[in-house]
């Protein structure tokens, strides 16, 4: 195989990747008019594969809102091993902000932590974490602990954390 040729498993990826968001966002519908419909049309397109995530209903509609608002971006949901527990149990989506280390990057990571700050209740965020601040659901932003690295201190993406269905004590 030359440089030039795509491997095997990197051909079908995208259709791969129709399937599996079509699967996971089947039967993820809402009463809620705040809610965004499963067949919502990105701000921005690009020739990268369609954003699919894994996890529960909220946090599916919620990256399905948040790429409707601010184009396509790269996210993650549901994953293993998780040192917190909320990616494993598939309640917490990390959104990355491009060029997090940069005045347009840090703009965009407010306005990415604004709009889900203000987006609470249809999707049952429990907080926020970006730019080393701990934000819980309609509160003020608090400063975090230096955690050592970009990623771990949420300088290069906006970690969000929902409730897990049902009511909340």
């Amino acid at each position: 195989m030359t440089n030039r040729e795509t491997p095997p498993y990197r051909r079908h990826r995208w259709a791969l990747a129709l399937a599996l968001g079509a699967a996971l966002t089947a039967g993820c519908t809402t009463a809620d008019p705040t809610a965004v419909p499963t067949t919502s049309t990105p701000a921005a397109t690009s020739s990268a594969a369609p954003v699919v995530v894994a996890g529960d209903a909220a946090v599916i509609r919620l990256s399905q809102a948040i790429t409707a608002r601010f184009g396509e971006l790269a996210m993650s949901g549901q994953r293993t091993p998780d040192a917190y527990g909320d990616h494993a149990r598939g309640l917490a989506l990390d959104v990355m902000v491009p060029q997090w280390n940069t005045p347009a990057g840090l703009a965009r990571g407010d306005a990415i932590t604004a709009w889900v700050q203000s987006h609470t209740g249809p999707f049952r965020v429990s907080y926020t974490l970006w730019n080393r601040h701990y934000q819980a659901a309609g509160g003020a932003p608090v400063p975090m602990e230096d955690r050592g690295s970009p990623t771990a201190n949420n300088l290069d993406h906006v970690h969000i954390t929902v409730n897990p269905p049902g009511p909340q004590l």
